[in-house]
């Protein structure tokens, strides 16, 4: 890897995904998911969750997130309440924040995947919701969740067989 790039690479081994990334990723990645924590444990809100002056209350950002994707305003809200609990549990972003705080390479274990999906997620969602999403942001939590997926499944995305 050129010197001076961040990256995030993703490898399947033995019983997990080997993870390897640079400190300033792996501080930067550490961040958001504190700030997704801090979102959904005390409903801070970020910076850009802003409207003119004053600042959305937790339930539009909330609203933001998960926008309605049902037919009707009602089916969207039986949808979030029923996934309310997951979609809002804090738990899956400490595993993460708890496994950036490890040196890397680290070993992420096929039962923790699930967790870095969610929570990369959320907080891309997170962002999307302020006026003025931070693309980076938006790209790096793609960029961690295409390398967790090429690594376990290759031709997902090569269409090659394993």
């Amino acid at each position: 890897m050129a010197e001076g790039h961040d990256y995030f690479d993703a490898v399947a081994a033995g019983d997990g995904v080997l993870v390897r990334m640079t400190e300033n990723a792996a501080t930067t990645l550490a961040h958001l998911v504190s700030q997704l924590v801090a979102f959904l444990e005390r409903e801070e809100t970020l910076p850009g969750h802003k409207r003119l002056l004053r600042a959305m209350k937790p339930e539009d950002v909330r609203r933001r997130m998960f926008p309605d994707a049902c037919g009707s305003r009602a089916a969207s809200d039986d949808f979030r309440a029923r996934f309310r609990e997951v979609l809002t549990d804090p738990a899956p972003a400490h595993r993460v924040a708890q496994r950036l705080q490890e040196p890397t390479p680290l070993l992420v274990p096929f039962d923790e995947l699930e967790d870095w999906h969610t929570t990369m997620a959320l907080v891309r969602a997170l962002h999307l919701a302020t006026r003025a999403p931070d693309q980076m942001v938006v790209v790096w939590t793609k960029v961690v969740q295409e390398h967790l997926i090429v690594a376990l499944e290759p031709k997902a995305v090569t269409g090659w067989p394993n």
